[in-house]
């Protein structure tokens, strides 16, 4: 359940990065949208990056994949 509030927050702090980003920043804006929230060996993370593909890769192999 820990793990499921913890999505649910990340969740909840993209749709607000996106919200603003809507208003203010057009350019990030796209970055926000597709960002994803990765899980490997129970550690979660939030990505946006230009670059989401490497970024996950990354996490994966610093989590133990």
């Amino acid at each position: 359940k820990a793990a499921q509030q913890a999505k649910a927050d990340l969740q909840a702090y993209q749709d607000r990065m996106i919200a603003s980003f809507e208003q203010y920043l057009p350019g990030p804006l796209e970055l926000a949208k597709n960002g994803k929230i990765v899980e490997n060996n129970g550690y979660l993370m939030l990505i946006i990056s230009p670059d989401t593909d490497t970024a996950i890769q990354l996490f994966e192999e610093a989590t133990g994949n």
